[in-house]
């Protein structure tokens, strides 16, 4: 269902990547994505947000380096706060 019902934004990483930048771009797009198409916050989730049916775990551990043991959390709190500074930039 979140194919179908939301936007993904993939965060890839490789070595040599800038994990910080990668970060930080990603949320100045969902920045942008929300202000643009009006999406609340509160509708900014990960990929563990929607179970898949027929895996064990149900939810998945996406994105690993923004939750904890798999799960959202404090990590996931702060990203979103990164990208509520970004839209506060946007809709000013």
């Amino acid at each position: 269902p979140g194919n179908r019902n939301s936007i993904a934004i993939e965060m890839c990483e490789h070595r040599g990547n800038n994990q910080a930048q990668t970060i930080d771009r990603t949320a100045r797009l969902t920045a942008s994505l929300m202000y643009y198409h009006k999406i609340p916050l509160s509708h900014v989730v990960p990929h563990y947000h929607w179970p898949r049916a027929g895996y064990s775990p149900a939810n998945k551990d996406c994105p690993h380096f923004l939750l904890e043991n798999g799960r959202p959390g404090p990590t996931w709190e702060w990203f979103k706060n990164r990208v509520a500074q970004h839209y506060q930039r946007l809709s000013s």
